[in-house]
């Protein structure tokens, strides 16, 4: 099953909308933005205690204070320590030094890297490697025990061996102190961003230092605890990466909560690419339901390669948007029969009654919306009188890729002269408008109107006294008040679904949308694509 099975209205999840991306979509397009977005050096600088151990890090811009503007990242591996930049150094107590540039590295193809992000089975497992463009660790090992010379290693990221710094990232324990709930929510760089400033829950590979050396040792030993105490005191301190300005949204429903879940794919021998990543979001002040699984795929393998993912709408919220949007106009075919009665002379027409339509959100099926309106009136003298009602529904179907509005009136009159009765449905119209879903790329979903599926109708009778002599003055007058009723029956009209204010999806910043259409049980569906990360 695919998001066709989607079925967000069912008490078990109760999300206002879902947006649903891909781990093979994710790191093709993280890959993108690394490729079109390089990022600015950073270094990292170790000192040693007493013991001769890693027990400090700080800035280059620190270290060049100690050292009178020596930079131990000019200095050549192999260079002897009676150098008198290292010594310089040494007298520093400088140890460690790590330079490293985020992005995609050298002498490799993007393909051939393994994944940037590995979907665990929740969003409290996520596997991040970050990818280096450059990459150096410089070791300084002074003379000393026994040797006597010391020495000044570096090692650098060479090209086409690839240095990933790998670490396991709860995205959940973000949520709260990184909720951007603007219009960049779904953004792969805020995605990026969280990433980058997750505490790590594992010690990172450094694959690239020999195995034993004092600089893996020191690594091992002090970079979890380095790392995760200059995070929590400055931000993420290996890349320059800031969280995304928050844009306004211009989507009708107003992104305030969300939680990430991941939804591996269903079936025994599902692809890991087709793992999604789940933002499963309150719109507008509701409660956010309990973060649960999902019993279908949102994207098929067949699919991955033609789209990033799938945004879902619950159907209710759907519609909820829909009887605000149509409740005006709505209200203008709610009509009574006026009856006006003299003492010579009876007429009748359609009359806006103020009074609103009733509304039912319908949980289950096709039709989504139902809009009803019954009106009523009666006068009599002791020789004549008509009772006339009307009823107007209006049923919204969601079903495929289209939305048919149909709409049913129904004006019954009796009427009755000196003893004699006529009584029919003086109006029996329907009207059915069939609207298709064309959403475009900016994600404003536009309906067109299918003049070849919609049609208008009236099968209404006039009111009739039967055999009656025409000499008498009132032979006529079911016909004439048959007609008068008809002639303002035209203020029923199409719903301008095509006309009114189009519905926009969340997440038009960041996402593209195509193919919008209806799932199994009703929701809005659209394909997604993340955006070309080079705009």
């Amino acid at each position: 099953m695919d998001a066709n099975a989607s079925n967000l209205s069912d008490s078990h999840y109760g999300y206002d909308f879902v947006v649903a991306t891909t781990q093979a979509s994710i790191n093709s397009t993280l890959l993108g933005y690394l490729r079109h977005n390089p990022q600015p050096e950073n270094y990292l600088c170790f000192l040693a205690n007493q013991n001769g151990d890693p027990s400090s890090m700080i800035s280059l811009e620190q270290l060049l204070a100690l050292t009178d503007n020596v930079n131990p990242f000019d200095i050549p591996d192999g260079t002897a320590c009676n150098d008198p930049r290292i010594l310089a150094l040494t007298r520093a107590r400088f140890i460690i030094g790590i330079t490293i540039q985020m992005g995609l590295p050298p002498g490799i193809l993007p393909r051939d890297l393994p994944p940037v992000v590995t979907l665990g089975s929740s969003a409290t497992n996520v596997r991040f490697r970050m990818f280096c463009s450059q990459f150096t660790v410089i070791q300084n090992t002074p003379p000393g025990g026994f040797n006597q010379s010391g020495n000044w290693n570096v090692w650098n990221q060479a090209p086409g061996t690839p240095w990933p710094v790998e670490t396991n990232v709860d995205l959940e324990r973000l949520r709260n102190q990184l909720n951007n709930l603007s219009r960049t929510a779904f953004s792969l760089q805020q995605l990026l961003f969280d990433l980058e400033n997750a505490v790590l829950q594992s010690i990172p590979r450094f694959p690239g230092v020999p195995p034993g050396s004092k600089a893996q040792s020191a690594l091992q030993r002090s970079f979890v605890s380095l790392w995760s105490a200059s995070a929590k005191d400055h931000g993420f301190p290996l890349v320059s990466i800031v969280a995304i300005p928050e844009a306004k949204d211009e989507s009708q429903l107003h992104l305030t909560s969300f939680e990430r879940r991941v939804n591996p794919l269903q079936g025994d021998d599902g692809k890991q690419e087709a793992t999604t990543l789940n933002y499963l979001c309150a719109a507008d002040g509701n409660s956010q339901p309990e973060a649960i699984g999902f019993g279908w795929n949102w994207v098929s393998e067949a699919d991955i390669d033609s789209k990033s993912g799938v945004i879902a709408i619950n159907r209710n919220t759907f519609a909820k948007y829909l009887k605000q949007l149509l409740l005006p106009y709505v209200q203008r075919c709610c009509m009574y029969p006026e009856i006006i009665l003299t003492s010579d002379t009876i007429k009748s027409r359609l009359k806006l009654d103020s009074n609103p339509p009733v509304v039912k959100l319908l949980p289950t099926g096709s039709r989504t919306l139902h809009f009803s309106y019954s009106g009523h009136s009666k006068k009599e003298t002791s020789i004549a009188g008509m009772d006339g009602t009307s009823t107007y529904t209006c049923d919204i179907d969601c079903s495929g890729q289209t939305i048919t509005v149909a709409q049913h009136l129904v004006v019954h009159g009796i009427l009755w002269h000196t003893g004699q009765t006529a009584e029919a449905d003086v109006i029996d119209m329907t009207m059915t408008t069939v609207y298709r879903l064309n959403p475009d790329s900016n994600g404003h979903l536009k309906m067109t109107r299918e003049y070849e599926s919609s049609s208008t109708g009236d099968t209404g009778k006039d009111l009739d006294f039967g055999w009656c002599n025409p000499s008498v003055p009132w032979s006529g007058l079911g016909k004439k008040l048959s007609d008068q009723i008809r002639l303002t029956k035209e203020m029923v009209t199409e719903l301008p679904l095509a006309q009114l204010p189009t519905f926009i999806f969340p997440g038009a910043q960041t996402l593209t949308y195509a193919m919008a259409r209806f799932s199994d049980h009703h929701d809005l569906l659209c394909d997604i694509t993340y955006v070309d990360p080079s705009s």
